[in-house]
């Protein structure tokens, strides 16, 4: 969605949500900065996730989703930092 809508994760208005969907969530805001950690953690689940999509839908290697996702979170480091 991030990429198909052209969302900017880092512009005041959704660091702003995604600071309140982790206090809604009661998450601390640094565990964002921990997520390159949990690879090989996450890795273990995306069998599950490939038995699951539709006959003629591209899926990617783990590698290729995770480091999109690492590149959206080191844009939030402010949030992490604070």
């Amino acid at each position: 969605m991030i990429e198909a809508f052209d969302i900017d994760m880092a512009t005041l208005s959704n660091v702003e949500l995604i600071r309140r969907m982790f206090e809604a969530k009661r998450v601390p805001l640094h565990l964002l900065g921990r997520v390159s950690a949990f690879r090989e953690y996450h890795r273990a689940a995306f069998a599950s996730v490939r038995d699951t999509v539709n006959p003629g839908v591209t899926l990617h290697e783990f590698d290729v989703y995770f480091d999109f996702v690492l590149k959206q979170v080191e844009r939030l480091e402010s949030l992490w930092d604070e």
